[in-house]
């Protein structure tokens, strides 16, 4: 917790978790699906929001992935949220549904955003909320 308080800040519940500084940027969640199936996909989103006097995230490559089960392979796409600094939120999602590809799995759906190769510090990210829906499936 103490990591979290230097990096981010959040007074209540309801309010948005702040980016404050980080050279390192690893937003990770995941979901735990009985019924996760080979052909079943879930469509994954981030509400986000660039603060006017956002930092370092200019000619940043950050991805947005997604894997079934620890041993899986992320998939995902890269976004761009330096053009975002308008002060009003934004979902970001992966274009194509993420879509379980086969039945070994743990039954988890693992999922973020990742900044971690530039090097750079960066600041001025609220989140508000990320978001995994199931979107459809070969199985009933």
């Amino acid at each position: 917790m103490r990591q979290f308080q230097q990096n981010w800040k959040c007074r209540r519940k309801e309010d948005p978790a702040e980016l404050l500084q980080v050279c390192w940027l690893e937003v990770t969640g995941s979901i735990n699906d009985p019924q996760m199936v080979k052909g079943k996909t879930y469509e994954i989103s981030f509400e986000v929001e660039m603060k006017e006097d956002a930092f370092g995230w200019n000619g940043s490559s950050v991805f947005m992935l997604a894997k079934a089960g620890k041993r899986g392979t992320y998939k995902g796409q890269k976004i761009t949220l330096s053009d975002n600094k308008d002060g009003n939120r934004k979902r970001i999602t992966i274009d194509k549904r993420f879509e379980v590809q086969n039945d070994n799995h743990d039954n988890t759906l693992y999922f973020g955003l990742y900044e971690v190769w530039s090097g750079r510090w960066k600041g001025g990210l609220l989140i508000y909320q990320a978001k995994v829906s199931q979107t459809s499936s070969n199985h009933n």
